[in-house]
Protein backbone atom coordinates (compact mmCIF):
# COMPACT_ATOMS: atom_id res chain seq x y z
CA UNK A 1 0.00 0.00 0.00
CA UNK A 2 1.39 3.24 -0.72
CA UNK A 3 1.31 6.14 1.15
CA UNK A 4 0.15 9.65 -1.03
CA UNK A 5 1.91 12.97 -0.56
CA UNK A 6 1.35 14.98 2.50
CA UNK A 7 -0.26 12.02 4.49
CA UNK A 8 2.90 11.49 6.57
CA UNK A 9 5.91 13.28 8.05
CA UNK A 10 7.98 10.77 9.47
CA UNK A 11 8.87 6.94 9.50
CA UNK A 12 9.08 5.25 13.00
CA UNK A 13 11.54 2.57 13.51
CA UNK A 14 11.75 0.00 16.10
CA UNK A 15 15.25 -1.30 17.09
CA UNK A 16 15.95 -5.16 16.55
CA UNK A 17 14.57 -7.25 19.30
CA UNK A 18 17.16 -10.10 20.67
CA UNK A 19 15.15 -13.43 21.19
CA UNK A 20 15.58 -15.51 24.14
CA UNK A 21 17.20 -19.07 24.11
CA UNK A 22 15.04 -22.16 23.56
CA UNK A 23 14.89 -24.86 25.86
CA UNK A 24 15.55 -28.08 24.29
CA UNK A 25 14.48 -31.00 26.80
CA UNK A 26 15.79 -33.90 26.24
CA UNK A 27 13.10 -36.86 27.46
CA UNK A 28 14.11 -38.48 31.38
CA UNK A 29 15.29 -41.73 31.48
CA UNK A 30 12.51 -44.30 32.68
CA UNK A 31 11.57 -44.94 35.70
CA UNK A 32 13.22 -47.66 37.60
CA UNK A 33 9.85 -49.88 38.10
CA UNK A 34 10.37 -53.11 36.06
CA UNK A 35 13.83 -52.39 34.80
CA UNK A 36 16.14 -53.06 38.04
CA UNK A 37 18.03 -56.37 39.09
CA UNK A 38 19.02 -57.60 43.21
CA UNK A 39 22.29 -59.38 43.63
CA UNK A 40 20.36 -61.41 46.32
CA UNK A 41 17.12 -63.18 45.71
CA UNK A 42 14.63 -65.45 47.61
CA UNK A 43 12.08 -67.85 45.99
CA UNK A 44 9.41 -68.23 48.05
CA UNK A 45 6.18 -71.26 47.01
CA UNK A 46 2.93 -72.36 48.40
CA UNK A 47 1.18 -75.66 48.64
CA UNK A 48 -0.66 -77.66 51.05
CA UNK A 49 0.61 -79.53 54.21
CA UNK A 50 -0.83 -82.32 56.11
CA UNK A 51 -0.21 -83.57 59.28
CA UNK A 52 -0.07 -82.42 63.48
CA UNK A 53 2.45 -79.84 65.09
CA UNK A 54 3.53 -80.69 68.42
CA UNK A 55 2.90 -77.34 69.35
CA UNK A 56 -0.61 -75.42 68.59
CA UNK A 57 1.07 -72.37 67.61
CA UNK A 58 3.20 -73.68 65.21
CA UNK A 59 2.48 -74.54 61.24
CA UNK A 60 3.53 -77.68 59.85
CA UNK A 61 6.10 -77.62 56.96
CA UNK A 62 7.76 -80.68 55.14
CA UNK A 63 10.80 -81.15 55.68
CA UNK A 64 13.57 -81.08 53.31
CA UNK A 65 17.36 -82.17 52.33
CA UNK A 66 19.63 -79.61 53.17
CA UNK A 67 20.13 -76.93 50.37
CA UNK A 68 22.93 -76.97 48.29
CA UNK A 69 26.09 -74.54 49.22
CA UNK A 70 25.17 -70.59 48.73
CA UNK A 71 21.27 -71.32 49.54
CA UNK A 72 19.37 -71.24 52.76
CA UNK A 73 16.05 -72.99 54.08
CA UNK A 74 13.49 -70.45 55.02
CA UNK A 75 9.89 -69.32 55.64
CA UNK A 76 8.19 -66.32 54.48
CA UNK A 77 5.41 -63.84 56.03
CA UNK A 78 2.94 -63.49 53.57
CA UNK A 79 1.01 -60.56 54.95
CA UNK A 80 2.06 -56.87 54.37
CA UNK A 81 4.78 -56.15 56.67
CA UNK A 82 5.73 -52.49 58.11
CA UNK A 83 9.62 -51.69 58.00
CA UNK A 84 9.62 -50.16 60.75
CA UNK A 85 8.37 -52.81 63.16
CA UNK A 86 9.29 -55.95 61.60
CA UNK A 87 7.76 -59.15 62.33
CA UNK A 88 9.91 -61.78 64.91
CA UNK A 89 11.44 -65.10 63.79
CA UNK A 90 10.67 -67.65 64.95
CA UNK A 91 13.59 -70.27 67.08
CA UNK A 92 14.20 -73.05 64.24
CA UNK A 93 14.15 -70.06 61.81
CA UNK A 94 16.48 -67.21 63.60
CA UNK A 95 18.00 -65.60 60.57
CA UNK A 96 15.69 -62.25 59.35
CA UNK A 97 16.24 -61.19 55.75
CA UNK A 98 14.15 -58.76 53.76
CA UNK A 99 13.66 -59.21 50.40
CA UNK A 100 11.94 -56.31 48.10
CA UNK A 101 9.50 -57.03 45.27
CA UNK A 102 10.07 -53.25 43.22
CA UNK A 103 11.72 -50.25 43.45
CA UNK A 104 10.27 -46.82 44.56
CA UNK A 105 11.59 -44.31 41.93
CA UNK A 106 11.27 -40.81 43.06
CA UNK A 107 14.18 -39.76 40.87
CA UNK A 108 13.27 -36.56 38.81
CA UNK A 109 15.41 -33.14 37.71
CA UNK A 110 14.40 -29.50 38.10
CA UNK A 111 13.49 -27.61 35.45
CA UNK A 112 15.84 -26.52 32.65
CA UNK A 113 16.13 -23.11 31.85
CA UNK A 114 18.36 -20.58 30.34
CA UNK A 115 19.94 -17.06 31.12
CA UNK A 116 19.36 -13.99 28.72
CA UNK A 117 21.52 -14.34 25.47
CA UNK A 118 25.07 -12.42 26.54
CA UNK A 119 27.21 -11.19 23.72
CA UNK A 120 24.97 -10.99 20.55
CA UNK A 121 25.41 -7.76 17.98
CA UNK A 122 22.39 -7.13 15.77
CA UNK A 123 22.34 -3.73 13.70
CA UNK A 124 19.51 -3.49 11.12
CA UNK A 125 20.25 -1.12 7.77
CA UNK A 126 16.69 -0.19 6.85
CA UNK A 127 15.69 2.24 3.97
CA UNK A 128 12.08 3.49 2.70
CA UNK A 129 11.26 3.91 -1.06
CA UNK A 130 8.92 6.38 -2.89
CA UNK A 131 9.03 3.46 -5.69
CA UNK A 132 6.62 0.45 -4.59
CA UNK A 133 9.52 -1.64 -5.95
CA UNK A 134 12.27 -0.28 -4.05
CA UNK A 135 13.52 1.24 -6.86
CA UNK A 136 16.02 4.13 -7.37
CA UNK A 137 13.36 6.78 -8.98
CA UNK A 138 11.82 8.50 -7.55
CA UNK A 139 14.69 9.23 -4.97
CA UNK A 140 14.21 7.18 -1.89
CA UNK A 141 13.43 8.77 1.75
CA UNK A 142 16.51 7.27 3.11
CA UNK A 143 18.63 4.30 2.49
CA UNK A 144 20.55 1.98 5.20
CA UNK A 145 19.49 3.73 8.11
CA UNK A 146 21.52 2.16 10.95
CA UNK A 147 19.30 0.93 14.00
CA UNK A 148 21.11 -1.50 16.35
CA UNK A 149 19.90 -3.65 19.61
CA UNK A 150 18.79 -1.71 22.64
CA UNK A 151 18.75 1.56 20.65
CA UNK A 152 15.64 3.78 21.79
CA UNK A 153 12.99 3.83 18.70
CA UNK A 154 13.93 6.30 16.11
CA UNK A 155 11.95 8.53 14.36
CA UNK A 156 12.79 9.51 11.07
CA UNK A 157 11.58 13.10 9.62
CA UNK A 158 11.08 12.67 5.80
CA UNK A 159 10.78 15.25 3.07
CA UNK A 160 7.79 17.18 2.15
CA UNK A 161 5.57 16.27 -1.11
CA UNK A 162 6.81 12.51 -0.75
CA UNK A 163 5.22 9.44 -1.62
CA UNK A 164 5.72 6.17 1.11
CA UNK A 165 5.92 3.45 -1.70
CA UNK A 166 7.94 0.19 0.28
CA UNK A 167 10.76 -0.59 2.88
CA UNK A 168 13.96 -2.91 3.03
CA UNK A 169 15.84 -4.06 5.90
CA UNK A 170 19.33 -6.23 6.01
CA UNK A 171 21.32 -6.92 8.51
CA UNK A 172 24.45 -4.52 8.53
CA UNK A 173 26.15 -6.68 11.65
CA UNK A 174 24.14 -9.70 13.27
CA UNK A 175 26.45 -11.87 15.95
CA UNK A 176 24.35 -14.55 17.59
CA UNK A 177 24.96 -14.21 21.59
CA UNK A 178 25.40 -17.43 24.21
CA UNK A 179 22.72 -18.50 27.18
CA UNK A 180 24.44 -19.66 30.27
CA UNK A 181 21.97 -22.78 30.96
CA UNK A 182 20.78 -23.44 34.50
CA UNK A 183 18.68 -26.34 35.90
CA UNK A 184 18.75 -30.18 35.11
CA UNK A 185 19.90 -31.01 38.43
CA UNK A 186 18.66 -34.34 39.82
CA UNK A 187 17.21 -35.04 43.14
CA UNK A 188 15.31 -37.65 44.63
CA UNK A 189 16.07 -41.19 44.84
CA UNK A 190 15.00 -44.65 44.34
CA UNK A 191 14.07 -46.65 47.19
CA UNK A 192 13.28 -50.88 47.47
CA UNK A 193 9.50 -51.49 47.66
CA UNK A 194 6.88 -53.71 48.93
CA UNK A 195 9.34 -55.61 51.48
CA UNK A 196 9.15 -59.29 51.93
CA UNK A 197 10.34 -61.13 55.18
CA UNK A 198 12.16 -64.16 55.26
CA UNK A 199 13.04 -66.26 58.34
CA UNK A 200 16.07 -68.66 57.16
CA UNK A 201 17.99 -71.22 58.86
CA UNK A 202 21.59 -71.00 59.25
CA UNK A 203 23.33 -72.21 55.89
CA UNK A 204 24.45 -76.06 56.16
CA UNK A 205 28.18 -75.30 56.67
CA UNK A 206 27.65 -73.00 60.16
Amino acid sequence: MTLDPGTFGSVVIPPPMADACEVIEVPPPPKASGDFSWTTRARACDGLVQGRCDASDLMCSPTAKPPPPGFQQCIVYTDPVDEIALPTCPEAYPEQLVFYADVDDQRQCTPCACDEPLGNQCIAQVSVFQDPVCGGQPMPLFENYAIGLGDPVACVTVMGGASLGAFSASWGVNELGACVPSGGQPYGEAKPAKPKVFCCQPPPDE
